[in-house]
């Protein structure tokens, strides 16, 4: 499969060459308005990527990355949004964990072509009560705005935090990341983080509680089975009782 529900597998990846490339499908251009200056693409320019928000799956690394237009040159401009360093030894060299406890409160302006949808009627991990959907609201950007950039709205600015729970949802609930030639790999390296494992555990139980909760409201819906639920929360207090805990989770603010 080589879509899941937030990212799609880019056709142009070279495969053969171990580089993998997925799109994020949540960002996507607006409408196009032929009278704005501000944007740089109308209804026959294809200049602008459709989907402009990308991760980079490597063998020590994941990278997601911004692809836009400088204004000022109209030249492609590709940045990197988030580094997930990974180590082929966590006791010796950890460097994820920092980076992924300084996420919660940042994100990025997007360019005044695209917009970023919340879907908040579908079931996700960023949207559970226990990430609180209300901060992706409150992120501080990560660059410095000049007062002629700036949009109002949510809609604008991309949340690393968001981003990183959508990651790791289709990481958990699709086959898409698969399709990279080092997935097992990373896969490995990912799961020895017990700061990942973390947050990967909770989003798990609380989606799994949510989703059993709306099918005991809603007879048609598919009733996620108790013995599941029992199993991620096994799996999320097993997490909170390793010796790491206290030392992770005492006035921690991050996405966990």
């Amino acid at each position: 499969m080589t879509s899941g529900k937030f990212f799609i597998l880019d056709p142009d990846s070279t495969l053969h060459e171990g580089q993998a490339i997925f799109r994020y499908l949540p960002v996507t251009k607006k409408t196009a308005d032929p009278s704005s200056r501000n944007c740089p693409c109308d209804k026959n320019d294809q200049t602008c990527p459709d989907l402009p928000v990308y991760v980079v799956i490597k063998p020590r690394a994941i990278d997601f990355y911004y692809h836009g237009i400088d204004p000022g040159t109209d030249n492609h401009v590709h940045i990197c949004l988030l580094h997930l360093p990974l180590s082929s030894n966590l006791a010796i060299k950890d460097n994820l964990t920092s980076v992924l406890k300084s996420i919660y409160n940042q994100s990025y302006k997007l360019g005044d072509c695209y917009q970023i949808k919340y879907q908040y009627n579908e079931l996700a991990y960023w949207n559970l009560h226990a990430f609180s959907a209300d901060k992706f609201s409150k992120c501080k950007l990560k660059q410095p705005l000049n007062t002629a950039s700036v949009i109002s709205g949510i809609e604008d600015n991309i949340s690393f935090c968001k981003l990183l729970l959508d990651f790791i949802f289709d990481f958990e609930h699709s086959p898409v990341f698969q399709n990279a030639p080092s997935y097992e790999e990373i896969e490995i390296h990912l799961k020895e983080n017990y700061y990942f494992s973390a947050i990967a555990a909770k989003a798990q139980y609380y989606y799994d509680r949510e989703s059993y909760r709306e099918g005991k409201r809603d007879r048609d819906s598919r009733v996620i089975p108790a013995s599941k639920l029992a199993d991620s929360e096994i799996q999320w207090l097993n997490i909170l009782r390793q010796k790491e805990a206290s030392d992770h989770f005492r006035n921690d603010t991050s996405c966990s």
